[in-house]
């Protein structure tokens, strides 16, 4: 409502203008007929909006009505001007300069041949100017509305794609954080219920056992503590005033798993083929976690006294691990969290660039992966 009325007290404001000028040139006020055509050609101009070419037309018409009964192009020719700008704002260059000329036509028809206005002369530049002006302004004017809205999107598409690329990462962050401490406190709980359970089974019949059992339950506790201490470490790199705490999980600690889970229950051993080198940290921390996470599996589903095997062979470019398992243990079998063992070791194999295969192995089951022995970008 408050656009409309100003649209409307411009309108009166430039016919009023328009009148007044040509009043001061003539030299006596203006006639009906001029104020009709001046205030028909001015009212026309907020229709320019919606309709540019057909609003340019009404415009045209009683401007060029105006000319011939003031025998002025200017001030008469002003709502024409305001047309063009319209035209230019919102139609392409190719209609703007097409209707600039036919304007500039039919002024010169009307002025100097209909009407002969001495003062109007086309090869006067300043006076060709102004309708030529009136079309440039529209035009630049909608070049800078598109590149500014053009600017507007990018710079949201920018945003949004940092929204999205915050989250991805927020996402990963979330993942890596569940691995690390599925793979950190699993192994170790799941040694420590099967260790309790052992102590609660023997406590009063043998002592000893249990006490044997208690011990490993220690063992596992403090193992845990430590293994939490510098994940939590890694966790923290990057933060202000973070210890920086290196990964000191990889190959050479296999062997340690492989004897914490024969102190567990399990007849557990393990075997080394090919030429051993170094491989990236990536690839020993990945093989580590793949190992630990299958030994806790066989402890929780197979039980104590399970035979697994553990291979690591060296190949030309890849590092073969499997783990195998017998299931001929007393089967204290334990719900796997929704499979989240598994699906967390073929996450970590695939980060590495590796496969991985699961699945029975008559008797038992086994885990096997393929992982190259250089870090995958």
């Amino acid at each position: 409502m408050r656009r409309g009325a100003e649209v409307g007290l411009g309108t009166v404001a430039l016919c009023a203008a328009m009148l007044a000028l040509s009043a001061a040139v003539e030299g006596q006020p203006p006639r009906l007929a001029e104020v009709a055509a001046a205030a028909l050609s001015c009212a026309v101009l907020p229709w320019c909006r919606k309709r540019p070419l057909a609003g340019l037309a009404l415009v045209l018409t009683a401007c060029l009505v105006l000319v011939y009964l003031t025998a002025q192009v200017f001030p008469s020719s002003f709502p024409v001007l305001a047309a063009l700008y319209y035209i230019g704002l919102t139609l392409t260059v190719r209609v703007t300069a097409a209707s600039t000329l036919v304007i500039l036509a039919a002024v010169f028809v009307t002025a100097q041949v209909v009407r002969h206005v001495p003062a109007f002369d086309l090869r006067n530049g300043a006076q060709l100017g102004w309708f030529v002006a009136a079309s440039a302004i529209g035009v630049a004017v909608a070049n800078q509305r598109q590149l500014r809205m053009a600017a507007d999107e990018r710079a949201q598409r920018a945003e949004e794609s940092r929204e999205a690329e915050a989250m991805r990462r927020v996402g990963e962050e979330r993942l890596r954080i569940a691995q690390e401490l599925h793979d950190v406190i699993g192994h170790s709980i799941a040694m420590i219920n099967v260790q309790a359970g052992a102590a609660a089974h023997v406590i009063e019949r043998r002592p000893q056992e249990a006490r044997e059992s208690l011990q490993l339950i220690r063992s596992a506790s403090t193992t845990a503590l430590e293994e939490i201490r510098t994940t939590l470490g890694l966790l923290r790199q990057g933060a202000p005033g973070a210890l920086q705490v290196a990964p000191v999980f990889g190959l050479n600690d296999v062997s340690a798993l492989v004897e914490r889970a024969r102190a567990g229950g399990l007849d557990a051993g393990w075997t080394l083929r090919g030429r051993r080198r170094e491989v990236p940290a990536v690839i020993g921390a990945t093989v580590y976690r793949l190992v630990q996470e299958a030994l806790t599996n066989v402890l929780k589903h197979a039980g104590p006294g399970t035979e697994v095997e553990v291979k690591l062979e060296f190949h030309d470019r890849e590092l073969w691990v499997s783990v195998t398992d017998d299931g001929a243990g007393t089967r204290h079998r334990e719900a796997d969290g929704g499979g989240l063992g598994l699906r967390g070791m073929k996450e970590r194999v695939a980060a590495a660039g590796g496969t991985l295969d699961a699945g029975p192995c008559p008797p038992g089951f086994r885990v096997a992966a393929k992982i190259p022995t250089e870090a995958s970008s």
